[in-house]
């Protein structure tokens, strides 16, 4: 009797709590995983120094970011997406012509997730999302 009320309790757990056999999909972190990307790649054109910023983006601030080149929650319709991507070399960022290396396929990948879960935190700044 103990074996069967053990196992009723087992198949009752299975039942009532279902889960997924696949790992969910880490939360990209601002701080660990897309600053050193940006920093490395486009805040010396696209950060804080007002005299070195270049095509009016501020890439270090939610609200540079989001002003023009980054849609919440919507990486297929955000220009720095685009730019990243782009075939063109009069589009593509960062250009041929600044010497800098053409962003890896994973920093590509990570910069879209991060777009992708609308949650685009910034260091101190408050977390807005897609729903803001």
């Amino acid at each position: 009797m103990m074996i069967f009320s053990r196992l009723v309790l087992l198949l009752w757990l299975l039942v009532a709590c279902p889960f997924t056999l696949s790992a969910a999909e880490p939360k990209i972190d601002f701080n660990r995983d897309v600053r050193p990307i940006l920093s490395n790649n486009c805040f010396a054109c696209h950060g804080p120094d007002e005299k070195e910023r270049k095509g009016k983006l501020r890439l270090d601030t939610f609200a540079g970011a989001t002003a023009s080149a980054i849609k919440v929650g919507k990486p297929a319709e955000s220009e720095l997406i685009a730019r990243l991507t782009s075939g063109d070399e009069n589009e593509l960022m960062p250009p041929p012509k600044s010497g800098k290396k053409k962003l890896s396929q994973q920093d590509v990948a990570t910069l879209k997730a991060w777009v992708a879960q609308g949650q685009l935190c910034y260091s101190l700044e408050l977390c807005p999302s897609a729903e803001a």
